[in-house]
């Protein structure tokens, strides 16, 4: 099925020329051979009529095609050039066959000009006929082209994104791991333990991959590996605690999506009456919602702000790798509640 589909995709038009003038020789040679008393012509020339018309039909697809000027007429003005070539040809090829038979002797006694005018109108009809299946998919062939540029567009748009929100933290994430393993070099267990966490946490962060997406084990695996080096950096000055659920951790979620919080989090977050920063990471489900919170203490630069002072590094981006990913279906919210701050994010869960 795999394989039959994009052939079918590619030869589309040729099949369904053929089973269309198929059918109407079928019924043209059927109609003439019953009625031949009264339709006065041979089956060979309605045969005729219907090849004539397959291979000009063939020809008109392949000039909207490869002519420059024709493959610009978009909507109406395709519309108007297919049904004007083919009215041109009705006319054109029955005038053709009439001398033709008139030439070889097989003279219809009651031909007029009114039945002349009738033939054209009949054979006008079924060009029509076609014409209106030929435009119908043609414009919705245009339509899923233009779609698929505007997913392509969004998709490098969301991938660039991505590049930026890595290397916005990186560099000074880096200096900072750097300064820890040293100040922790007396302590051998130190050093281990935030080298495994900074060796974990790249191999997150120089991924390549192409997948926009990736389960939300491997977005709560990376922080922990990057927190585990925070940890180490500020020593009783930090708690942190990440509350998941394990059947939850399946989904998918955008990459780098809970990572600016987070960095906000420390970054902004002042400590308690014990002057401990705490930060703690959630994920639960309420109704068909996938909830992720990062909270820590502190205080928002300002309340009534939007994007308050202080707390909006990497929150435009992440506003725009949610609207990219889900539209109008995810929420993003940060408050304050008493001595924390509260960030919130609600996804579909698909």
């Amino acid at each position: 099925m795999s394989q039959i589909k994009p052939w079918l995709s590619q030869h589309w038009f040729f099949l369904s020329n053929c089973l269309f003038w198929v059918v109407v020789a079928l019924e043209n040679a059927m109609t003439a051979t019953v009625l031949l008393a009264q339709v006065h012509q041979l089956p060979i020339f309605v045969a005729t009529r219907a090849a004539g018309s397959w291979l000009f039909c063939a020809w008109l697809h392949r000039s909207l095609l490869n002519r420059a000027n024709w493959r610009s007429f978009k909507g109406w003005q395709r519309a108007a050039l297919v049904i004007s070539l083919l009215t041109a040809f009705a006319v054109g090829a029955s005038v053709l066959i009439h001398v033709i038979r008139l030439a070889i002797g097989d003279v219809d006694p009651t031909m007029t000009v009114v039945k002349f005018w009738v033939y054209v109108l009949g054979m006008e009809l079924r060009l029509m006929v076609w014409a209106g299946f030929y435009l119908l998919i043609a414009e919705s062939r245009d339509l899923l082209h233009v779609q698929a540029r505007h997913a392509a567009t969004e998709l490098a748009m969301s991938r660039a994104q991505l590049s930026l929100l890595s290397a916005a933290f990186q560099p000074h994430f880096l200096m900072n791991a750097m300064n820890t393993l040293i100040a922790c070099r007396h302590d051998p267990g130190a050093v281990e333990s935030a080298g495994e966490g900074l060796a974990g946490y790249l191999r997150y962060t120089l991924n390549r991959s192409e997948a926009e997406c990736e389960p939300l084990a491997s977005q709560i695996e990376a922080l922990n590996n990057y927190l585990s080096i925070e940890e180490l950096r500020f020593g009783d000055r930090l708690e942190t605690r990440i509350i998941t659920d394990p059947k939850l951790l399946h989904n998918s979620v955008p990459r780098f999506m809970l990572q600016p919080l987070v960095e906000n989090a420390i970054k902004h977050g002042t400590g308690n009456s014990e002057g401990v920063l705490q930060l703690h990471i959630s994920v639960e489900r309420v109704a068909d919602y996938l909830e992720l919170q990062v909270c820590n203490t502190g205080l928002l630069g300002s309340t009534n702000s939007t994007n308050p002072a202080g707390v909006g590094y990497g929150l435009d981006g992440l506003e725009q790798l949610l609207r990219w990913h889900y539209g109008e279906k995810s929420r993003f919210s940060i408050n304050q509640q008493g001595s924390w701050v509260i960030a919130k994010l609600l996804l579909p869960l698909i």
